[in-house]
Order: structure tokens, then sequence, then C-alpha cells
């Protein structure tokens, strides 16, 4: 039961810090950060910053994926399902990563469909731009509070110890 409480604990503070830090970068709505945070959180304390690094990682070349479709093309369907398959390929069988491979395809999917929403291809990049900062943002938030928890729980569970 601590497992659980400790990593909605994480979950909330890093929600609030990441919506924090985006509103003072001007993002007032950073959803696929959120998105990201809460898939690149691990709920095993020891392994946390082990997992969020790999997946970081998966992360990281989904948006780098979906970036280079959109700046040689206007995506639709057929390149989203190409462009997804390859990203969970390259993960999956050229990295060894390691891990959720499935995040890359995810990224890959989030940033790529900034294309679909807008209407010329600027506007879509820089949507995508703003999809991959907040992704990978997302990611390093979760990092950033899975160290600062392991460290907090460690001295907690240092001081009780003494206690008894």
């Amino acid at each position: 039961m601590r497992r659980g409480i400790r990593y909605a604990l994480r979950i909330f503070f890093g929600v609030i810090v990441l919506w924090e830090i985006a509103a003072a970068l001007g993002d007032y709505s950073p959803i696929w950060a959120t998105v990201s945070l809460v898939m690149t959180s691990e709920i095993e304390m020891r392994l946390s910053f082990f997992a969020s690094t790999r997946r970081f990682a998966h992360m990281g070349i989904g948006c780098a994926i979906a970036l280079f479709v959109l700046l040689w093309t206007r995506p639709n369907l057929w390149e989203l399902a190409a462009a997804t398959t390859v990203a969970s390929l390259i993960s999956f069988f050229v990295l060894h990563i390691g891990g959720n491979w499935r995040a890359a395809a995810a990224a890959t999917a989030i940033v790529l469909g900034a294309g679909f929403d807008t209407f010329t291809r600027n506007a879509g990049m820089h949507e995508a731009l703003i999809r991959t900062a907040e992704v990978l943002g997302g990611c390093l938030v979760a990092l950033l509070i899975a160290w600062f928890a392991n460290k907090v729980w460690a001295v907690g569970e240092e001081i009780i110890g003494a206690d008894t």
C-alpha cells in the first residue's frame, strides 16, 4: 500500500511541477507533457530512474521520427502508420534500449498528429515542436521527481530506522 501511495504522490507532485514550469514557459495546457509524465513514471522506487531513462530514449526516438516526417511531407494516414511502425521497429530491433519500446510509437503518433490538426505545413511543424518539447519535458520531470522522491524517501526511511 505504501508503494501505491508513494507512486500517486509522485504523479501528483510531478503534474504540479510540470504545469508550473510549462506555464512559466507560456504553455498553459501541457496535456501531452502530462501523458508523458504518467507514461514514464515507475512504481518500483529502485528501478524508477533506470526505467525512466529508457522511456525517455524511446520517446526521443519517436519524436525525432515524427519531426523528420513532418519536415518532408504533410502527414496523412499512411505516413502516420508507416512512421509509428518504423519507430516500433527501431526501438525494438535496432537500438536495443529495452523497456517499454511502445513509447516510441506513441510519441511518434502524438507529435505527427500535430500535422493533422493544422492547415499549413509551418503551423503543423510549430505544433509538432511544442508537442515534442512537452513529451520530452514530461519525461524529464518524471526523471527529476523520481530522483527527488528516491532521495526524500531514502532519508525518511533512515530516520524511521534510527527511531526503532
